[in-house]
C-alpha cells in the first residue's frame, strides 16, 4: 500500500481527480485529497458533489460508491498546518489534476500560499515524485 496525495485545482475536468482518488482507494492505497476552494466550486457545479467542511470524507465515498473503510481524507487547502505541509510527511507521490494555469504559476513561481500549493512545493523540495495533469 503506497500513501498519496491528490490535488484539485479550480481547472475544469475535476472528474478526472476524483476518478483517480477511486482507482487508488480501489488498489487499496491511502489518499489524502486536497482541494482548493475553487477546486471546491468546480467540483460542486460539475459533478454535483458538495464537499462540506464536516465529514467530507463520507461525502466524496459515497459521491464514488466506495466503502467508509477506505483510507481517504480531505483536507481543506486552507489548513497550513497539516501534516501535508511538511516534508517529515511520507507520501509516494503528489498528483494535481486537474491544474489549473494559476497554479502551475505559483508553484514554478515559489509561491506556495495555500496547502495544495505547499504540497506540491514539498514533493518538489523533498525530490518526491509530482505528477501534473494541465488543463
Amino acid at each position: 500500500m503506497n500513501v498519496y496525495t491528490v490535488i484539485v485545482t479550480g481547472a475544469s475536468g475535476s472528474v478526472y481527480g476524483l476518478r483517480l482518488v477511486e482507482r487508488l482507494l480501489l488498489a487499496e492505497h491511502a489518499v489524502s485529497l486536497v482541494t482548493t476552494d475553487t477546486g471546491r466550486d468546480v467540483v460542486a457545479y460539475e459533478l454535483d458533489l458538495r464537499l462540506p467542511e464536516e465529514d467530507a470524507e463520507a461525502a466524496v465515498l459515497d459521491s464514488l460508491q466506495l466503502p467508509r473503510e477506505s483510507r481517504l481524507r480531505v483536507v481543506s487547502s486552507d489548513d497550513i498546518f497539516d501534516p501535508l505541509a511538511s516534508g517529515s510527511r511520507k507520501v509516494d507521490a503528489t498528483i494535481v489534476i486537474p491544474a489549473s494555469m494559476g497554479f502551475c504559476g505559483s508553484l514554478a513561481s515559489g509561491l506556495a500560499s495555500d496547502l495544495a500549493e505547499r504540497a506540491a512545493d514539498v514533493a518538489l523540495k523533498e525530490g518526491r515524485p509530482l505528477v501534473i495533469v494541465p488543463r
